[in-house]
């Protein structure tokens, strides 16, 4: 399902990473327009195995992956299709569009055991 979070806009959200947990137990990540930096929302990914993104990019439409974006996200890596499977039994991959001026797509890839959206401070 494209927009996992249900975002208004958000193919034109910007994204940063505020906090990444001791020990990886989470992983936040601040949405807010560009315009100015005020937290719209927050989305809180609960114990990251892997995370390949920036530390900020436009492009908020997170989608629930499946087994071909674990193979894609782990593809660089020696044993990318063993460890492929077998985090697909277990988490989650959200998978998200990076909006750039560069030709080429590029993915924002985030394994974790789930994700939820919370208010931003801008939010009443």
């Amino acid at each position: 399902m494209e927009n996992f979070f249900d975002l208004p806009n958000p193919n034109e959200l910007h994204c940063q990473i505020v906090q990444f947990g001791t020990h990886h137990s989470s992983l936040e990540v601040k949405v807010h327009t560009g315009i100015d930096d005020r937290e719209l929302f927050r989305i809180s990914f609960s114990l990251p195995q892997y995370v390949n993104c920036p530390m900020s990019w436009v492009g908020a439409s997170f989608r629930k992956g499946k087994i071909e974006d674990f193979k894609l996200a782990f593809s660089s890596l020696t044993n990318g299709s063993h460890l492929a499977d077998r985090y697909a039994n277990s988490y989650d991959i959200f998978v998200a569009n990076e909006y750039t001026l560069l030709p080429e797509e590029r993915k924002i890839y985030i394994i974790s055991a789930g994700g939820k959206l919370l208010k931003g401070e801008g939010q009443p």
